[in-house]
């Protein structure tokens, strides 16, 4: 039986990818959306579209409980709002859904003196998603 359904936007990247596979080891009916299919993870469901493109997140969100914005833009990209712009199609994509949305932050959302980052820190985090994902129901 399935805990609910998730949708990963950016399930290529290292975040969304980890989130992938701890998700439907948790239980969950996961779908991932993505230009290409990079990082397969079997018994998933994939939808290749631009997260740029408003229809085509609202598409894969559709039938989520829980859509986790795990989108990253290559560094060269950041520039004059694009990553703000990004992140308000997922939010008028989300607009009035009532799905929960995840959120999770690089290093990139804090000043580098706000944050002291260790060698265990990404261990930490997989233990923090792991068990988000068995323990979190739609």
């Amino acid at each position: 039986m399935s805990k609910g359904k998730v949708t990963v936007l950016g399930s290529n990247g290292h975040i969304g990818n980890t989130l992938m596979w701890a998700f439907r080891d948790a239980g969950w009916d996961v779908t991932g959306l993505g230009r290409i299919n990079r990082k397969p993870v079997p018994n998933t469901r994939f939808v290749k579209g631009d997260a740029d493109d408003i229809a085509v997140v609202k598409a894969a969100i559709a039938e989520a409980d829980v859509v986790v914005n795990a989108l990253h833009l290559p560094y060269d990209k950041w520039g004059n709002g694009a990553a703000e712009a990004q992140l308000q199609v997922v939010l008028n994509s989300l607009k009035g859904s009532g799905k929960t949305l995840m959120f999770p932050g690089t290093i990139y959302n804090y000043r580098a003196a706000d944050r002291q980052l260790t060698p265990t820190c990404d261990k930490a985090a997989k233990r923090r998603v792991a068990a988000f994902a068995k323990t979190s129901s739609a």
